[in-house]
């Protein structure tokens, strides 16, 4: 089967493919076979793949600093107040408008400047920011500075990644119509969850979100898995 997602004007940009799960025979994984697609889609539209990787490496340096500074501070749900501090002051520098929103949430927009004859669509970006309850037991380097808490399932690095994200777009905001909204979601491993006070606050809306991503960062070497599994 193949999952084709278009974000252009019927463009395909991605093309998903199934194939058998490495590690779970009763599961199936999507995956990106190639790149070719994504460079050729993106060079109609006057974007250069190799230069988008280069600049994104011109910030690794800096985006590694902000993992690392989640992790040693992690924050509970509905707590992340010095997270969503630094992702503010981050989206400011960037030039990225955002907003407060379900206590601890923020929501960032991209507005593109390129003019099409169509209305552009909206695009949503989503990384979770809080930590669990879990002592952290590694011994110096790398670990959290408060006690009872540590970034154990990953949210730091989606919530980096995500403001690496906001950067290089915004650079490149001229270049593309409609929207870019960043959602940084608190409270994800809540029973509650944060999820749904934001979409009652109207996050999905004003712009309308046409198509919306999120990540999970897996400890794996492999490219290109993308990190979803759907039962075969």
């Amino acid at each position: 089967e193949i999952y084709t997602l278009s974000l252009h004007d019927a463009l395909p940009i991605y093309e998903l493919r199934l194939r058998p799960h490495p590690d779970r025979p009763d599961r199936s994984e999507l995956f990106l076979p190639t790149q070719t697609r994504v460079e050729k889609a993106l060079s109609g539209k006057g974007w250069n793949m190799s230069s988008i990787l280069d600049d994104a490496r011109g910030h690794r340096d800096r985006i590694i600093s902000v993992r690392r500074e989640i992790n040693e501070n992690p924050e509970p749900g509905f707590a992340e107040e010095k997270t969503a501090s630094l992702v503010e002051r981050l989206l400011d520098e960037f030039g990225v408008e955002h907003t407060r929103t379900a206590g601890t949430g923020v929501v960032g927009i991209i507005r593109g400047g390129a003019k099409t004859r169509r209305k552009g669509r909206c695009v949503g970006l989503r990384a979770d920011m809080d930590a669990l309850p879990i002592q952290d037991a590694r011994q110096g380097g790398l670990r959290s500075r408060v006690d009872g808490f540590m970034h154990a399932c990953g949210h730091d690095v989606h919530t980096a990644c995500l403001l690496g994200a906001a950067k290089l777009l915004s650079d490149r905001r001229a270049g593309f119509p409609g929207s870019v909204k960043l959602l940084f979601q608190p409270a994800e491993e809540t029973d509650t969850g944060g999820a749904r006070p934001m979409i009652e606050a109207g996050v999905l809306e004003n712009p309308r979100i046409d198509v919306l991503f999120g990540l999970h960062e897996v400890r794996r070497s492999e490219e290109r898995r993308v990190g979803k599994e759907c039962r075969s």
